[in-house]
């Protein structure tokens, strides 16, 4: 019916924009989304029920990426980074590159005090 149903945007950042966005999710500048190879979904609304069709598009629009978005818990209100990936990549591959993202991202934010968020698992 020519109507969008859903939308989901994106940004791919530099470690030290992941953590500037983590750390205060409207942080992000025009510049940030840019900045790196670190995929983030920053906006997924499927107003009308159609979450499961944005989500096959996306992993078949980038087949082999990984993306990791923050969600949060309608209950809580607490936000928890989820992990995604294209559906042609390896799973273990997908698994050891974000082991290796977690990996940078713990060690760097072990070196900042400026933080708004809890490194729990």
């Amino acid at each position: 019916d020519d109507y969008p149903v859903a939308y989901c945007s994106w940004a791919n950042l530099s470690l030290e924009n992941e953590i500037k966005y983590l750390n205060d999710v409207t942080s992000l500048v025009a510049e940030d989304w840019t900045s790196g190879d670190r995929k983030w979904f920053i906006d997924w609304i499927a107003p009308f029920g159609d979450n499961g069709a944005l989500y096959k598009y996306m992993r078949k629009k980038f087949p082999d990426e990984l993306f990791r978005a923050i969600r949060v818990d309608p209950k809580t209100h607490v936000g928890k980074v989820s992990e995604f990936h294209g559906g042609k990549i390896d799973k273990q591959l997908a698994n050891k590159i974000f082991k290796q993202y977690h990996h940078e991202l713990i060690t760097e934010v072990k070196r900042k005090s400026d933080f708004n968020f809890s490194l729990t698992g």
